[in-house]
């Protein structure tokens, strides 16, 4: 994970310096901002997510395999939700979890409180992509049914970097899942603005992949790598599909899901008859963390740079289809470039960039919608290195600047919202999870559950 213009400022100091200017929201709310340990002792934590089910319970995601629990009294609990690591039950295609392989996302079903269901991305032990759907214990709402994984996904990984990993169900009740470019540098499979399996150059799905598969499990789909670099919207509860359907991620003879009517190339529609219908969106690098603005829809996207750029992408409401312009573009420029801008017909522009002086892998986050009315509408993100960043980023007439950088906040792989909309953050290396406190009375503050310190 390493990670035109605005009017007429095309000079990167310029863009830069005017992506920095403060915006309208208040000063004094960015500056009483506070960062509440909440959990400790659980390193590696790469998704935080809570269930929907009025719980109030968090769950933690490790890259070494385990779900944690925190109840809604903030204590960890002892035992994992799930563990598919060291010590627990291997999931199916087992499991690999060196580098940037891991268990990588957690999406719980928006039925979850009726049907039980939740989803995890992990890499198998040949490094593949595999998205696989859980069911809770019929006993224990803290305990998995970890004999009950089912494999609904595969993408062949070429490489061992740029997995992407991230899942949720947005607010069309679709799995959505975001998949990194396939890795090395400077995507070599030319995967980002690829939209059927023939653009890909080289990258050929492996014998392993695509060979005989366990009883159960849908064999690997030599198309797959069309799907890389791109963000992918798939329906888990049902396996229709339009007619002229291309599906490049599926088993004809074991498929576990289908394809929106409205995705952007289900079918014969748009652009491309032969492009693969799971593709929502394209043209992305590694979309370390992507989020939905619970009050607008918007998908927020966080696509970490080769060595020039990081940005955030923001797509309003239910738009579909859009290119994002990697591997040409990188930022607002061309790739590889501080001052060439990226002229590529039908590309959408980041919202927000920085360069890698500032920041060298972008940590994709949420806009705040919790209790603390002076922070709605920031977007708060961060960045993995340099010491570890967190970035407050509003909005004023279209135009998006970074307002506030905090420092020294670690190794930021992740944001998570709890149900009453409190916003998280974690520490990776120090295994510290931390909520975002505003700008309240002190008595609100801890009105969900969890105890004053």
């Amino acid at each position: 994970m390493n990670a035109h213009s605005i009017g007429s400022c095309l000079l990167a100091a310029c863009l830069f310096a005017a992506l920095l200017w403060p915006a309208d929201t208040p000063a004094s709310a960015l500056d009483d901002v506070q960062f509440q340990d909440v959990v400790t002792g659980v390193p590696g934590v790469l998704a935080i997510r809570h269930a929907g089910d009025g719980s109030g319970r968090l769950f933690l995601a490790t890259q070494g395999g385990q779900i944690r629990v925190v109840d809604s009294d903030g204590n960890l609990l002892a035992t994992p939700f799930l563990n598919i690591g060291s010590g627990g039950t291997a999931p199916p295609l087992n499991f690999s979890n060196s580098g940037e392989r891991g268990l990588l996302g957690l999406a719980f079903h928006p039925q979850y409180l009726d049907n039980g269901q939740f989803y995890i991305n992990y890499t198998d032990s040949s490094g593949d992509t595999v998205v696989a759907r859980y069911q809770v214990s019929g006993t224990d709402p803290n305990q998995a049914n970890a004999s009950s994984g089912q494999v609904i996904l595969r993408v062949y990984q070429p490489f061992a970097n740029h997995n992407g990993g991230d899942i949720h169900f947005g607010p069309d009740g679709y799995l959505y899942v975001g998949m990194g470019d396939g890795g090395n540098s400077n995507d070599p499979c030319n995967a980002g603005q690829s939209l059927t399996p023939a653009g890909i150059s080289g990258c050929s799905a492996d014998d392993i992949f695509t060979g005989p598969a366990p009883t159960g499990v849908p064999r690997g789909n030599a198309s797959s790598p069309a799907l890389l670099g791109k963000m992918l919207r798939i329906d888990v509860d049902s396996t229709d599909t339009p007619d002229g359907a291309d599906l490049c991620g599926a088993d004809p003879a074991l498929r576990r899901y289908g394809i929106p009517p409205d995705n952007p190339f289900a079918g014969d529609a748009g652009s491309s008859a032969s492009a693969c219908d799971e593709i929502y969106h394209y043209g992305l690098r590694n979309p370390w963390r992507f989020s939905f603005d619970r009050q607008t829809h918007d998908l927020i996207i966080g696509d970490v740079g080769q060595s020039t750029w990081e940005e955030m992408n923001l797509v309003s409401g239910a738009a579909s289809g859009l290119n994002f312009g990697w591997k040409v573009c990188e930022g607002f420029n061309l790739r590889g470039s501080s001052s060439n801008v990226c002229t590529l017909p039908g590309r959408t522009d980041p919202i927000v960039v920085y360069p890698r002086s500032v920041g060298i892998s972008i940590t994709g986050g949420y806009r705040y919608r919790g209790p603390y009315t002076g922070l709605h509408g920031v977007l708060f993100f961060g960045d993995y290195g340099m010491g570890g960043k967190v970035f407050a980023a509003t909005e004023s007439d279209g135009t998006w600047s970074i307002a506030k950088t905090w420092t020294s906040m670690g190794t930021i792989t992740s944001f998570g919202e709890d149900e009453a909309g409190h916003l998280y953050v974690n520490h990776m290396g120090s295994g510290i999870v931390r909520r975002i406190v505003g700008p309240m009375a002190q008595e609100s503050i801890f009105a969900d559950g969890f105890e004053s310190p």
